[in-house]
């Protein structure tokens, strides 16, 4: 159990972090944070979805154009966190966010389900 305590408050903290390096337009900064967590916790579902979150997240920003190949990066990590913790709805629905923001409204939708299906009551596949 203290391992595992251990890893979570380590990797909560490289999050927060991370947060604090988006916010002030450090996006490498953020992405070492994130990139180092899921190095040193190989297999911890939390850094491996906060890499793959973070690497959605730019696909979005404007601003985050030092930051490549997010498109097809977030999709791979994304699902390498859905595969890690089946049991988890975040991975599901951002992978819908990805399929929709890719026009494939097919994949978008059955990834909006299964989080939906996981926990009912998830915002972001509740909107989807």
């Amino acid at each position: 159990l203290n391992k595992m305590s251990h890893s979570f408050h380590m990797c909560m903290s490289r999050q927060l972090v991370a947060e604090a390096c988006i916010r002030s337009s450090r996006y490498d900064d953020a992405k070492l944070f994130l990139s180092d967590a899921v190095k040193d916790l190989p297999g911890n579902f939390d850094a491996a979805f906060a890499l793959a979150s973070f690497h959605l997240r730019m696909m979005f920003d404007s601003d985050a154009d030092s930051c490549e190949n997010n498109d097809a990066l977030a999709r791979t990590l994304l699902l390498k966190a859905a595969k890690m913790d089946t049991t988890r709805s975040g991975p599901f629905a951002l992978l819908g966010v990805w399929y929709e923001s890719q026009n494939d409204e097919a994949r978008a939708k059955g990834c909006y389900q299964k989080a939906l299906a996981i926990d009912p009551s998830h915002p972001v596949a509740g909107r989807g």
